[in-house]
């Protein structure tokens, strides 16, 4: 099929542009209580800290990604709902829920309990399924109808990066943030 280290490259490309996205948000996190929410390894929990974020995490047994068993249970989140977060973060999550549409409403509520949090959220486009729980894919403007319909008022919309192939250009992943 194709050459292995192409899509060694590509993964890293994206991972790269998530945390590019993240670093270009890093103000939001210091002094904020962060919710990162479908954790998977925590790849941004350094990131976070080191804004000077109090990092807490979320995820569920089973899906893929999940590492919950080995990480830091002080800072688990059981129920998110009910908590004050002032940033909740969820990268590459969204393609794995059964119902993108029941996760942002979900997000909604965290972000908007009891205040209004910033949801940082990220999710791919143009992508090889991964494994077979790997479900959706969005456009931005999508995403931006799925946050609108879950009642985010203030949301922002952009394409993480542009990768070229034969001539074309192709968007590689999504970024979004948003406040109830």
């Amino acid at each position: 099929m194709g050459d292995g280290s192409a899509v060694s490259d590509l993964r890293e490309l994206e991972r790269a542009s998530i945390r590019r996205f993240l670093e270009d948000h890093r103000s939001l996190f210091s002094g904020a209580r962060v919710l990162d929410f479908g954790c998977g390894a925590q790849p941004y929990r350094q990131l976070i800290l080191e804004a000077g974020g109090l990092y807490r995490w979320w995820d569920v047994e089973g899906l893929p990604g999940h590492v919950a068993g080995d990480r830091d249970q002080d800072e688990f989140v059981p129920v998110p709902r009910g908590q004050e977060f002032e940033v909740v973060v969820c990268t590459q999550v969204i393609q794995y829920t059964p119902d993108p549409f029941e996760l942002v409403n979900t997000l909604y509520l965290i972000a908007d309990f009891p205040g209004a949090a910033t949801l940082l959220l990220t999710g791919p486009t143009n992508w090889p399924v991964v494994e077979k729980e790997d479900l959706w894919r969005f456009t931005k403007e999508g995403a931006r109808v799925l946050l609108e319909s879950a009642g985010f008022s203030h949301v922002e919309v952009g394409y993480r990066e542009r990768v070229k192939m034969e001539g074309e250009a192709w968007e590689l992943g999504w970024w979004a943030l948003a406040r109830p």
